[in-house]
């Protein structure tokens, strides 16, 4: 019998290990261990960000950005992922353990005191991938917000000016931005979820929420597309409210402005008690006849539809108000 010379038959070997070699993930990757307190500066030029962590499917995470834009998706299930590039002059101090991560974006020369604290001057760019089930807790000054796919237990953000797009079943939703926008799609319609956002000068968008929803601007619009609401609560001074919602059994709407106008758009059976007031503006409804005084400005709404188990009431002092059948 022939035998082939060593060199020949030893080449599959080479290749195999060439080939190992060349991947070395498939070789030397590991699990990441649980988040710990670290420091990563950028001090001359933008750094790129590349970490991996293991964490609980349930975790809570936590995220300040003075500058530049954090966007935080779903992921792997058990494992954070952060991409993105750290601006110069910043530094990223990360900390936690399996149950929280916490990853907070400063001036690499931070001072602390009343007269010489001061952020980065440079944009850090943040990319999280973590599981859908963890809460998250996002602090941004001069920096964008966008949350998407993630169903945990909370979402609290607070921006004072940068854009807002969030897209979450979170079962527990605060919002508070002072001067940008928020746009929030619920992805969950449950009835039991609670959503709180606010604005000073920012408009509000909110569609698919179910459960109780409360809005507060200041002069930002506010308008609500929903599924079922059982309770709706709006406030604004000069800011508009819209809502085009079905109610729940024994649903209550309580919506006041100063001087913006209010329209509701509810479908044609509803059942519910209407009342409406405008000081000096004027109320149009598709439901019940408007009353106006005989003398004075002013006119008000009063009506029963259905078995009236619901309730919804409008006030608006100088603005008008719509209620109208949807189309």
């Amino acid at each position: 019998m022939t035998t082939l010379p060593c060199r020949i038959r030893r080449a599959p070997l080479y290749l195999a290990l060439a080939a190992m070699l060349a991947a070395p993930g498939l070789l030397l990757a590991a699990d990441p261990g649980a988040p710990q307190a670290t420091t990563i500066a950028a001090d001359a030029g933008t750094k790129p960000l590349q970490q991996s962590w293991a964490i609980a499917n349930d975790a809570t995470i936590e995220i300040h950005n003075v500058r530049g834009s954090v966007d935080i998706s779903a992921g792997e299930a058990g494992r954070a992922t952060l991409d993105g590039s750290l601006g110069a002059g910043s530094r990223l101090v990360i900390g936690g353990d399996s149950r929280r991560l916490e990853l907070h974006v400063e001036a690499a020369d931070q001072q602390h005191g009343w007269f010489n604290h001061h952020g980065p001057s440079s944009d850090t760019t943040l990319s999280l991938k973590v599981p859908a089930g963890v809460s998250v807790k996002l602090e941004l000054v001069s920096a964008d917000g966008r949350v998407s796919g993630i169903d945990g237990k909370s979402l609290n953000v607070e921006c004072v000016s940068g854009k807002l797009t969030l897209d979450s079943g979170a079962e527990q939703v605060d919002v508070e931005s002072v001067s940008g926008d928020v746009t929030f799609k619920a992805t969950r319609a449950d009835p039991s979820h609670r959503v709180h956002l606010q604005t000073v000068s920012g408009d509000i968008e909110l569609s698919g929420a179910s459960g109780r929803i409360k809005f507060d601007s200041v002069s930002g619009n506010a308008r609500l597309t929903g599924a079922e609401v059982q309770e709706f609560e709006a406030g604004t001074v000069s800011g508009n409210v819209g809502l085009v919602a079905k109610l729940g059994k024994h649903g209550r709407v309580q919506v006041e402005t100063m001087s913006g106008d209010i329209r509701t758009e509810l479908p044609p059976d509803v059942s519910a008690r209407i009342e409406a007031e405008s000081f000096s503006g004027r109320i149009r409804s598709d439901f019940g006849t408007v009353k106006k005084p005989e003398y004075g400005p002013g006119s008000s709404l009063e009506a029963t539809l259905g078995d009236g188990d619901a309730q919804i009431s409008t006030k608006s002092f100088s603005g008008n108000v719509d209620i109208l059948k949807k189309q």
